[in-house]
């Protein structure tokens, strides 16, 4: 889930519109892997098994978009489409925790066990563009709902490096979303639309 505010400035010529657009979103969105994995090997007169799992958890905190628009109007209604830059803040974390237990060869109880956890985070900002398009209805001449479409492409970036955990991430994203936007200054060529 997304949330945000925008403000942009539009400029109508007969039925063309042409304007400029930003507009910066708090986000929940998230994507997360998980996996387990086992290892048994004898040793000597005892068993040893590895167990190890992971949580991979991807995260876009938030982004924000600086983008052209070019439209259409009819009546109150305008039909566009718009790109240009974007800038986003994704974090990824890695959670890892691996056991090591050692039984006696023929059953019986554990002789030892022990645990270690890990834990990495890294967050980073990244450019990258912003493609889509929309709707827009006017209800007033000041009152304007939308529905658009945003294709956000930040690249791709290997998290954590350096921690031999190193992931590689492609960050982009598809969001739909809806909006009010007020006019101000407001006048009859705008309220056309």
């Amino acid at each position: 889930m997304v949330g945000g505010l925008h403000a942009g400035r539009n400029w109508q010529y007969q039925n063309w519109v042409v304007g400029i657009e930003g507009d910066y979103e708090w986000s929940g969105e998230r994507r997360s892997h998980d996996g387990t994995g086992s290892f048994t090997a004898p040793l000597g007169s005892t068993i040893v098994t590895l167990t190890q799992s992971q949580l991979n958890t991807w995260k876009l905190r938030s982004f924000g978009t600086i983008r052209g628009r070019l439209g259409w109007a009819n009546d109150t209604w305008l039909v566009y489409v718009t790109g240009g830059a974007a800038v986003g803040r994704a974090q990824y974390d890695h959670r890892q925790t691996t056991t090591a237990t050692i039984t006696p060869l023929g059953g019986g109880s554990v002789i030892a066990t022990a645990t270690v956890n890990s834990q990495f985070s890294e967050g980073k900002t990244r450019w990258g563009y912003a493609v889509g398009g929309g709707i827009e209805k006017a209800f007033t001449p000041n009152w304007v709902a939308r529905l658009e479409y945003l294709y956000i492409d930040l690249g791709s970036y290997t998290f954590l490096q350096t921690t031999g955990f190193d992931t590689s991430v492609r960050l982009h994203d598809n969001i739909v979303r809806v909006g009010i936007s007020y006019l101000f200054n407001a006048g009859p060529v705008v309220a056309r639309y």
